[in-house]
């Protein structure tokens, strides 16, 4: 029977432009045909590329432009010579095109309790506080100039769209995070803005709206 992995990327990557995705297959039987690869689920609408099977482990190209920013999920498929197919496990990615920077740190470990983390390339920074000490944790940040969401956004002159993903270490473990988000005199000058009326907002996936 056939059997399918993704190796690449891994769960919580952020991915931009043209990639490579890395399967592994194999059949010991019939010998592997040929595999596809979906984002979502596995429909013929959601087919993104395919590729025939050349050895154990190959490369199926995708472009990830052509799919919708935000976290989607990765799913493959293989198919033997003689008609069998098998699904890979899910594997969460977030599609960052639209993104200006995207920064990530995969070595995130507190010390009782707690760290700071500087992402310079998108102005922010964070400190989170966790319940235990957690290590090799990761955090992704993606900036955007424009809102991903549909619902309307509040006016956002400095143009500063955060999309931040936390690997389960951090989420399962979080008490509190404080995000600092960074800018210049000329920033706020160029916006016309007046410093004192600058605000934080966070999308709320629940109510599909922003909130203050």
């Amino acid at each position: 029977a056939p059997a399918i992995s993704i190796l690449k990327p891994g769960s919580r990557d952020y991915l931009k432009g043209a990639i490579d995705v890395n399967v592994s297959v194999s059949d010991n039987e019939s010998g592997v045909n040929k595999a596809e690869l979906y984002i979502d689920n596995i429909t013929n609408s959601n087919l993104v590329a395919n590729a025939a099977a050349i050895g154990e482990n190959f490369i199926i190209q995708w472009a990830t432009n052509k799919s919708h920013d935000g976290s989607r999920i990765l799913l493959a498929r293989v198919y033997d010579k003689v008609g069998n197919a098998k699904d890979s496990l899910e594997t969460n990615v977030t599609i960052a095109s639209g993104a200006v920077s995207i920064f990530g740190n995969n070595s995130i470990s507190t010390s009782d309790n707690t760290v700071a983390v500087n992402f310079t390339s998108v102005d922010t920074s964070l400190e989170i506080i966790t319940n235990q000490d957690i290590s090799n944790a990761s955090i992704m940040i993606a900036k955007y100039n424009s809102s991903l969401n549909s619902a309307t956004a509040p006016a956002a002159p400095l143009r500063k769209y955060l999309v931040i993903n936390a690997s389960p270490e951090i989420g399962n473990n979080l008490s509190a995070a404080i995000i600092r988000v960074y800018y210049s005199d000329a920033e706020i000058s160029a916006a016309g803005l007046d410093e004192n009326t600058i605000r934080l907002y966070f999308y709320n996936e629940t109510s599909t709206s922003w909130i203050k």
